[in-house]
């Protein structure tokens, strides 16, 4: 799915670059997440943890629908690798 990022940036007046850009906060998002989750699940259990989850890909489709600015792009990214 991160492979129309870049061509997302580009209808958004950015360079592809910075859509290149988005994709390695996504994955950064994903690498902190395998962290954050494990700890969750074991505290919350997987039912909870992944409801979580969810929401916050939600949220981050959301954001990236009505993001004012390259840093709520940014963000909207990390949470998406989540």
């Amino acid at each position: 799915m991160l492979w129309g990022v870049p061509n997302f940036a580009l209808t958004a007046g950015m360079s592809a670059l910075f859509g290149a850009g988005l994709v390695s906060f996504s994955q950064m998002g994903n690498i902190f997440s395998k962290v954050v989750m494990g700890w969750l699940t074991d505290r919350l259990g997987i039912y909870v943890t992944v409801v979580l989850q969810l929401v916050l890909v939600a949220a981050s489709m959301v954001m990236f629908m009505l993001a004012p600015s390259a840093e709520a792009l940014c963000v909207a990214a990390f949470l998406f690798g989540f």
